[in-house]
């Protein structure tokens, strides 16, 4: 079945405070894949990857390199975020404009997905292609300017199934990230025009003129979510890990983890003490080629 995406948007800026928890962390490599750049848990022990540079979805046991099976979700490229309410897989492109500064349709993109772990099979249920033109009016931009600047890396589901999509760029008045709420991702006959009733560039504290990289629903309270912040432009400042409650506009550091000589772009939570960090690893090699493809991971139990 295939059905279309509909939602309302409202807007938050993303604010950070200083104060650190400990945790211990460990490394793994897993094989078939180079670009991370999105993820998602798929059971206890199994989760499902996307490449920025292909349209192919790659399914891992945890802990274990070898990947288990491959889907080709048609032409979609430029994922960067992953989230799932109840049984669906949503994935998003970053609605960026592409190197050579084209406005690509497929690089416009909201997707849902539905995995039968019973058969192993993934079902491509649903797509929205509208999400730009929501943002922009949450964010009191006209479209035509906010196209030359939108980039979208960080996607996370609500308790309520709503989804939260995090902005890499671009930041809010005295550089803060911004957090756009889509509503309603599954109701199939919601209509309605984007609500834009959101606050335009809400005040925070800044984050050092960091974006969002990657955002996770990890537990409850202050501890809600794990926000990956890192640099708008590339090889820019170096990462750092954020609590946020999902609400405020104050944010914790997160655990102290050495991502040295890693580009972290996608988070999956195993439980409530137990995430896994995945790096893209296109400076090492390309999906685009056939290279060895690899890409590291940290595991981090806090």
């Amino acid at each position: 079945m295939r059905y279309e995406l509909f939602g309302s948007l409202s807007v938050a800026a993303v604010a950070f405070s200083l104060a650190a928890s400990a945790a211990m962390a460990g490394s793994s490599e897993y094989e078939g894949v180079c670009e991370v750049s999105a993820a998602a848990k798929l059971d206890d022990s199994h989760f499902i990857v996307a490449s920025d540079e292909t349209q192919t979805l790659t399914v891992y046991k945890r802990h274990e390199a070898t990947p288990l099976a491959k889907f080709d979700i048609g032409d979609v490229t430029d994922i960067e975020a992953a989230a799932r309410v109840e049984n669906t897989i949503f994935w998003l492109t970053s609605h960026s404009l592409n190197n050579e500064g084209e406005d690509k349709k497929k690089r416009k993109l909201l997707l849902a997905t539905s995995y039968d772990p019973k058969t192993q099979s993934l079902a491509v249920v649903g797509e929205h292609r509208q999400l730009r033109a929501q943002i922009s009016s949450a964010l009191g931009m006209q479209e035509g300017v906010l196209k030359g600047e939108l980039n979208i890396e960080g996607l996370a589901a609500t308790a309520d199934g709503d989804l939260l999509v995090g902005l890499r760029s671009p930041l809010a008045a005295g550089k803060t990230a911004r957090v756009v709420r889509l509503k309603n991702p599954l109701d199939p006959g919601h209509h309605t025009e984007a609500a834009a009733a959101a606050e335009q560039d809400p005040p925070g504290l800044p984050l050092g003129g960091r974006g969002i990289r990657s955002l996770e629903k990890i537990a409850t309270g202050d501890h809600a979510y794990l926000i990956v912040a890192g640099s708008v432009e590339d090889r820019g400042q170096p990462p750092l890990l954020f609590w946020w409650d999902g609400t405020s506009k104050e944010v914790n550091p997160g655990p102290e983890v050495d991502l040295a000589g890693m580009t972290p772009e996608a988070v999956i939570a195993w439980n409530e003490h137990d995430f896994e960090i995945f790096g893209d690893n296109g400076d090492a090699c390309s999906d685009e080629s056939d290279n060895r493809r690899w890409f590291p991971s940290r595991h981090v139990k806090w």
